[in-house]
């Protein structure tokens, strides 16, 4: 209960500071495959679970540079810019790890191509998360569990 605060214009409820949300939100992508296990094994889950699998140790350290670097931002406006940058800011973090990959096992590059399904398939799915924390994030704030206006 750290991340919640009082604020007076709240009448004593308890808010979230905008940078603890985007902090928070950025664990979406490493559990909601782990959280949608039980519930099967349709299409939409196996594509979760590839994109853990092909790139949720980028994802990580990713993760870790913007969780560091959210708290260097001192306004709302950036963070939310940075949450909108994101995806396609990990495209090349995506690309580095599969080149890295192929070369620890195959000691070489074929196909440098491989960036651009690598690309869309980040993008789309890196905009459907940035998606569902904006929708998230909207829905709080209109409740008053976020408040912009103590952002740290």
């Amino acid at each position: 209960m750290a991340a919640l605060k009082k604020v007076p214009h709240l009448d004593g409820d308890m808010a979230m500071k905008t940078v603890t949300y985007f902090r928070a939100s950025l664990l979406v992508p490493l559990l909601a495959p782990l959280m949608l296990m039980p519930f099967g094994d349709g299409f939409a889950i196996a594509i979760l679970y590839l994109s853990l699998a092909f790139g949720g140790a980028q994802y990580a350290c990713f993760a870790l540079f913007l969780f560091i670097f959210l708290g260097k931002l001192r306004s709302v406006s950036k963070i939310l810019y940075l949450a909108i940058s994101a995806p396609i800011l990990f495209i090349p973090v995506q690309y580095a790890g599969w080149v890295i990959f192929t070369l620890v096992k195959y000691s070489r590059i074929d196909n440098f191509l491989g960036i651009l399904p690598m690309a869309f398939y980040t993008t789309i799915l890196g905009y459907s998360y940035v998606s569902c924390v904006f929708i998230a994030y909207g829905a709080f704030r209109s409740k008053g569990w976020i408040d912009d206006g103590k952002y740290f």
